[in-house]
């Protein structure tokens, strides 16, 4: 959606994942940049997305937290919008929740809503209704495919 939208070039996007079967996968599919090493992504990028399944996430923070710039540091004084994309997003049809910490200004939630609103749509939902929107959004797909 990011790409189909012309939101971003894919020469302005670069993926990071374990292995190489990952990354040629997304390069073929998407022609983007991509690579093992996550730091160096870290460090080059104005965003970083940390698109991984809850049992890796830390893992992935700790790879990464010391190369974060200060300005993308992860804290509780810092800017943090905690997503919840589902399955249709593959198909630019995606639903998916943004949930924004107090520190969070209008222009900030604007940038991140334009990204997930390129392959689908997206609303701005309470924290505390975070767990409603993951049995919603993530379940809800499945049941109407069957």
């Amino acid at each position: 959606g990011i790409i189909n939208s012309k939101l971003l070039s894919p020469s302005n996007i670069i993926a990071s994942a374990k292995t190489d079967k990952t990354l040629d996968n997304i390069k073929e599919k998407y022609k983007i940049n991509t690579t093992k090493d996550s730091i160096s992504l870290v460090k080059e990028c104005d965003i970083v997305v940390i698109a991984v399944k809850p049992n890796v996430y830390e893992e992935v923070l700790k790879q990464i937290k010391d190369y974060i710039d200060t300005e993308k540091i992860i804290g509780n004084d810092k800017k943090i919008i905690r997503t919840m994309p589902n399955t249709p997003a593959l198909v630019n049809c995606g639903m998916s929740s943004l949930s924004p910490n107090k520190n969070i200004e209008k222009n900030d939630i604007d940038a991140v809503k334009t990204i997930f609103d390129s392959f689908g749509k997206s609303e701005i939902v309470d924290e505390s209704l975070i767990d409603v929107v993951i049995g919603a959004s993530g379940s809800s797909p499945a049941y109407a495919f069957m």
